[in-house]
């Protein structure tokens, strides 16, 4: 049976003494509930090194210019929290605001990025998922302010099965196409759960609103989700 109590006795003592830094997280952290914005930009492991990162600065650079804009706009305006790098894109952690508040500024984020580079053979791309979600503030192990918790989870989920999810469904309703096309038909698209999903329906119609009920992830939970895909 392992003695925690020793391990944290021997780790304090570590962290008195100055051999290890101070412990990043308390289990007394409180949770907040949070809009959680993932980010995902399309195609990305395939580029060069160079390519990747001439792709990451402008991705950057863009998504602070976009946030400073928005942040003027009185309509649009959304308290951000922190970025968080991801390699391939970023989390976006805001407080929590109107529905449509959140929806606004992520939909037109994923519109603008693809004009960056719009005469680039192939055009970039983003997708995104967005929620309302339980996070915990702490200092990571590099001490940048991070966040952890079911909110962070349930946006990589969304993003990830419900990507999955929508190219199934698209190469089934469309038995010609290849695995190709359905990469190319689920770029540019927004990806919500119930809390933002009935809100989500008035930013397009039958074509580009996509449901898919219980959508089922690797551990075996079930959840709906809804898509607006092919931003323009």
């Amino acid at each position: 049976m392992i003695d925690f109590e020793k391990i944290k006795d021997t780790i304090d003592a570590l962290h008195n003494d100055g051999i290890l830094p101070p412990m990043s997280i308390t289990t007394e952290m409180p949770a907040e509930n949070k809009l959680v914005i993932l980010i995902d930009i399309v195609g990305f492991s395939k580029g060069t090194t160079k390519e990747q990162v001439y792709k990451i600065y402008c991705f950057e650079h863009y998504v602070i210019k976009h946030v400073i804009s928005n942040l003027r706009n009185f309509k649009n305006r959304i308290k951000i929290n922190q970025f968080i790098p991801t390699g391939d894109g970023c989390y976006i952690v805001a407080d929590e605001c109107e529905a449509k508040t959140a929806l606004d500024f992520v939909v037109a984020l994923i519109t603008g990025f693809q004009y960056i580079k719009n005469d680039d053979k192939e055009p970039w791309a983003l997708r995104a998922s967005a929620i309302f979600g339980e996070c915990v503030p702490f200092l990571d192990l590099a001490h940048h302010k991070n966040y952890i918790g079911e909110g962070m989870n349930e946006a990589a989920r969304i993003l990830s099965y419900g990507q999955a999810a929508l190219e199934k469904k698209y190469l089934e309703e469309s038995p010609d196409r290849t695995v190709l096309d359905s990469k190319l038909f689920s770029r540019n698209s927004l990806y919500v759960g119930e809390s933002l999903a009935e809100e989500l329906i008035n930013y397009g119609d039958e074509k580009n609103i996509y449901k898919l009920p219980q959508v089922p992830d690797k551990h075996g939970k079930c959840r709906d989700i809804t898509v607006l895909h092919g931003l323009k």
